[in-house]
């Protein structure tokens, strides 16, 4: 309200003319721009949001996992999600849930790769003022995070800013533009009627399949992958090494996944402990560089720890259920499931920043011959698709004899800069 509070003095002293008052922001300016746009819409004329969050509650439930030791304080400063009444507020004070008041023009500007506020902020934000048939335009930059580091790029923005302004606001622009950028403006103009909400995917009734997993069909064996992963214009290659054995931990038996993997980033190695018969994880420990982890799995939750430059941040989730750990040896149960023309059950995997259980859908596809490095195989072919507005999902090839992984493509989110990473067998 500081910014409502500053508009009305600059009109009651005179300043400003109360039919032509203009707002623009970026990240927590976007949001204001949009709160204000929706709170207060007989103050402003037309208004700018660029990267800004439109709802509190996805923005929350989608923070990157660097920020992930001060998700506390932002439990206490911006509000906690467990206690209904700060949800409430939240809700109430979240631009998209009353953008039917919204009713001048919008600009909303976004990088496809932001990892802090994510595409889909302003994709709902876009799609439900332009439902109300209220106008809007939308410039999405493919290359580009949370705010645009590209000249071309921020030219373009700036140029269809002023135009922007000029038009609704009335005013002096420069009419005249360099051909590269009014062809890079035409690049990131969206046409709004393709825009689409972010939603859940949707399955009807898909069973859980968190109980049919099949210790039995596991074997012991190593395996050697090559890595290669494809972000903002760039390739790493990786190799990861895979062993699988029989093991016990705490009197209980279990088979011990071993992952060593080599980048430019350094070496990781995760060892992660799942039982013999269910499969479900009971134990897992990482360490890259001066990092380290340790997690303990049950039924109920996930404790542990995670110590990275001099911090340690404690993990404890009350699940009221079993997950799969997330990254090392994920696939190995799904790779058991009785996998056949129709096959569809929903698994639950636990999302170490987040502290909270993600739910995914994993799918059959059909059968595909596959040559990679270490030959070719006959595979069931599988995908795992995120039920959230999150992004990522993942394809598998599953050799049907010994029911290991011979390819996988995963979609990397944006917290991570967007892109793929492919792994394929060599030996």
């Amino acid at each position: 309200h500081d910014i409502s509070d500053g508009v009305l003095y600059l009109i009651k002293e005179g300043i400003a003319d109360p039919r032509r008052v203009g707002i623009y922001g970026g990240s927590y300016g976007g949001y204001a721009t949009l709160a204000g746009l929706a709170f207060t819409p007989e103050l402003y004329a037309a208004g700018v949001s660029y990267v800004g969050p439109s709802n509190i509650i996805t923005l929350l439930n989608t923070i990157p996992p660097y920020w992930a030791p001060i998700k506390k304080i932002f439990d206490v400063r911006v509000g906690d999600q467990n206690n209904p009444e700060d949800k409430k507020r939240l809700e109430e004070q979240s631009p998209l849930n009353s953008a039917k008041n919204i009713r001048v023009p919008l600009l909303v500007v976004q990088g496809a790769n932001d990892p802090r506020v994510k595409k889909s902020e302003s994709d709902q934000i876009v799609v439900a003022v332009r439902d109300q048939e209220k106008p809007v335009e939308y410039l999405v930059a493919p290359d580009e995070g949370h705010g645009f580091a590209g000249r071309e790029n921020r030219l373009a923005f700036y140029t269809a800013q002023e135009r922007f302004f000029a038009k609704h606001l009335g005013g002096r622009f420069q009419e005249s533009v360099a051909p590269e950028i009014q062809k890079k403006l035409q690049a990131l103009t969206v046409d709004v009627k393709t825009v689409t909400m972010p939603m859940a995917v949707k399955t009807e009734a898909a069973a859980s399949a968190m109980s049919a997993f099949d210790g039995a069909a596991v074997k012991a064996i190593t395996s050697h992958y090559a890595l290669k992963m494809s972000t903002m214009g760039r390739e790493i290659s990786m190799t990861t090494t895979r062993s699988l054995s029989e093991g016990s931990f705490e009197g209980r038996k279990v088979w011990r996944v071993i992952e060593e993997s080599s980048s430019p980033m350094g070496t990781v190695v995760d060892t992660l402990d799942l039982d013999r018969t269910t499969l479900l994880p009971i134990r897992r420990a990482g360490k890259q560089g001066m990092a380290t982890m340790w997690f303990k799995f049950s039924n109920e939750g996930v404790e542990g720890k995670i110590l990275a430059g001099g911090q340690e941040m404690p993990i404890s989730a009350k699940l009221g259920g079993p997950v799969l750990s997330e990254g090392v040896g994920v696939e190995i149960p799904v790779c058991t499931l009785p996998l056949a023309e129709g096959y569809s059950a929903s698994i639950n995997i636990f999302n170490t920043m987040r502290a909270m259980a993600r739910k995914l859908t994993v799918r059959f596809t059909g059968t595909e011959r596959v040559t990679v490095s270490a030959g070719t195989f006959d595979t069931y072919r599988v995908e795992i698709i995120p039920e959230d507005a999150e992004g990522g999902g993942t394809k598998l090839w599953i050799a049907r004899d010994d029911r290991r992984t011979v390819r996988s493509e995963t979609q990397l989110p944006a917290q991570m800069g967007g892109g793929t990473l492919v792994a394929e067998l060599t030996k």
